[in-house]
């Protein structure tokens, strides 16, 4: 059926595109082969850019942490082979965050970890990095649970920081400032003023960013 589903989005995109949330939904299937074969179909029709990837492209994220080994092999080959796209894990990199961190449909923090670590290897451009840290500074005033400040402040510390990023982060400290007395929040930001220094010269911003806190 799903090989079927691929052919027929491939002769009729317009006509099924209402229907793509059912294929992403079998990413989730008790079988291994059922959940293999979509991944396949998933990463033929996206890299040919015949289904969008937004708002469902958490469920193939998921699949990094699938318990076979080979469906976890096509899910990195797949973001390998997306990364080539311009910009094109960046522009997904918030709606994953949103869903695998939700506090009822999410991961486990461990696996939602596991993922973003190997995720945010792919945003290695400093623009990038800078448009993260607002977006993902702006959510904390949208967040539910203590365990979405950990996950954002956990993903905040994954990025690479220049001057200019960190000035962003610094200048946003209204979005999370009353969340750094939770321990763990506290620990991600401190974490990101010790790698700063290995990258940034300006000691009056590190220094007013490590005052901050």
């Amino acid at each position: 059926i799903m090989i079927l589903l691929h052919d027929l989005i491939i002769r009729f995109p317009n006509l099924l595109v209402n229907w793509t949330g059912k294929i992403y939904a079998r990413l989730s299937d008790d079988s291994v082969k059922v959940r293999s074969t979509t991944i396949r179909v998933l990463t033929n029709l996206i890299l040919n850019d015949m289904v969008k990837v937004k708002g469902n492209i958490s469920e193939l994220a998921a699949c990094l942490e699938d318990e076979d080994v080979q469906i976890r092999s096509l899910t990195k080959l797949f973001f390998v082979e997306l990364s080539k796209k311009s910009n094109a894990i960046y522009n997904v990199m918030a709606d994953i965050i949103s869903h695998l961190s939700d506090p009822e449909t999410g991961k486990s923090q461990e696996h939602f970890q596991s993922i973003m670590k190997y995720l945010f290897e792919f945003i290695d451009k400093d623009k990038q990095a800078e448009s993260l840290v607002e977006k993902l500074c702006h959510r904390f005033r949208a967040t539910r649970s203590d365990r979405q400040w950990h996950d954002l402040s956990f993903c905040l510390s994954l990025l690479s920081y220049s001057e200019k990023s960190l000035k962003k982060l610094l200048d946003n400290i209204p979005c999370y400032h009353d969340k750094l007395a939770d321990s763990q929040v506290y620990t991600n930001f401190s974490l990101i003023a010790e790698k700063a220094r290995k990258n940034i010269k300006s000691e009056d911003l590190l220094n007013d960013f490590e005052t901050k806190l």
